[in-house]
Order: C-alpha cells, then sequence, then structure tokens
C-alpha cells in the first residue's frame, strides 16, 4: 500500500476504511504519518477511530512523534488535551 492509497483510506468518510489504513500504519510502523494522524484526530468524531489513532500515535516510540502529539496540549477542547497526557 503506497502513501496515496494510505491518505485517500485514511481521508475516507468510511470509518471501517480508515480503521484498515489505521491497522497497516501500525504494523508498518510508518511514524512519519503522525502529524497526519494527529490532524486527523482533531477532526474525527467517531469515537473507534479516535482510539485507533490514538492507539496507533502511542505504537510509535519515536521523538517526532512526542512532539507532533505535545500539539495536542495547546488544543481547545479537553478531550484532546486528555489524549495527549494517554
Amino acid at each position: 500500500m503506497n502513501r496515496e492509497h494510505i491518505l485517500a483510506l485514511l481521508n475516507s468518510d468510511d470509518s471501517f476504511e480508515k480503521l484498515r489504513a489505521l491497522k497497516f500504519v501500525r504494523e508498518q510502523s510508518i511514524f512519519n504519518l503522525s502529524d497526519v494522524l494527529v490532524e486527523m484526530l482533531k477532526n474525527e468524531e467517531n469515537e473507534l477511530v479516535s482510539e485507533a489513532i490514538v492507539d496507533t500515535l502511542k505504537s510509535f516510540d519515536v521523538p517526532e512523534v512526542s512532539k507532533d502529539v505535545s500539539a495536542l496540549f495547546e488544543e481547545d477542547r479537553l478531550h484532546l488535551r486528555d489524549l495527549a497526557v494517554v
């Protein structure tokens, strides 16, 4: 699966497509999409997809991801700030 296809799935209106893409990103450790995932998390309304995004971000143990996730501390929505702590 190439980057364009992954991004298309992540931007899909279908939650199952998003979950499939997140599983692939997590399994392949594609941490360079962390900024995309953080932005996606800010707008995601489906709780299951949001949790999958958080789980995916947590699976990446690299400084670049920590920087992207720390941006959530500045969010107005308490839910997103809480996710940054997890």
